[in-house]
């Protein structure tokens, strides 16, 4: 019997945490090579970016590399963007800051998702239990989003044919199956 991935959340999360704590064993992996010998004690420069919704009354940075990208399919996404598909952008919560502004705070379901309440922009969703931020992609200078894969392609309203994998469900590394759509 077909379960939504709020009813399997348990192991989506541990599955999420796990890569979370994965990536950020490789940054301070590539932290520690990068760092000259003598300059051991100064800290890594991070990528911040400066975001804002469309009229900009709120203002969001971005600090550090993103855990994930990818382009969501899922039927929530769909409802709540009134889109296909969305570009989604992964990062820890702490990595996404409102520096500008007073977003309006909502839930679809679950985890509580930001939204500009001056022109309706859809900012992020936060994903409480794994301290996680989903920054919506299409706010993202072009040139900083580089999808990995699609997932939920079950709740495809048509097919999307590029070079990315296109995942059933989610990638196994997200507590899926692995299993694609052939379109």
């Amino acid at each position: 019997m077909w379960q939504s991935p709020f009813d399997r959340g348990v192991t989506i999360h541990a599955r999420l945490a796990a890569a979370v704590f994965r990536h950020e064993r490789r940054l301070a992996a590539q932290q520690r090579r990068r760092a000259p010998a003598r300059q051991a004690s100064t800290e890594r420069k991070i990528a911040v970016i400066q975001l804002q919704c469309r009229c900009g009354a709120v203002g969001i940075e971005v600090s550090g590399d993103p855990i994930v990208q990818f382009f969501c399919h899922c039927d929530d996404c769909q409802a709540v963007h009134g889109a296909a598909y969305v570009p989604e952008s992964v990062y820890p919560a702490d990595a996404v800051t409102v520096v500008r502004g007073d977003p309006a705070s909502w839930k679809l379901k679950r985890n509580p998702r930001f939204t500009c309440r001056e022109c309706g922009t859809r900012l992020f969703i936060e994903v409480l239990s794994l301290g996680l931020r989903g920054v919506n992609g299409y706010l993202l200078p072009s040139d900083r989003f580089h999808a990995e894969f699609h997932m939920q392609c079950q709740f495809a309203v048509r097919p999307v044919r590029d070079e990315l994998p296109h995942f059933k469900s989610r990638p196994a590394r997200f507590g899926g199956s692995d299993e694609t759509v052939d379109w």
